[in-house]
């Protein structure tokens, strides 16, 4: 994809990489789809497991 940050784009096109980047599983995708200080929480976590990255 090209070298087009999110802010750069539209909330559709956000989820549209977000989802393929899931579908391809390629984890450098995903990842370029947070922001730096972006923190991912969990609501349903199992036991051990942090709830929130």
């Amino acid at each position: 994809m090209p070298d087009t940050t999110s802010a750069d784009l539209g909330p559709r096109e956000v989820l549209a990489r977000y989802q393929q980047a899931m579908l391809d599983k390629c984890a450098d995708d995903l990842a370029d789809r947070y922001a730096v200080d972006a923190v991912h929480e969990f609501p349903f976590f199992f036991p051990g497991m942090p709830e929130r990255y």
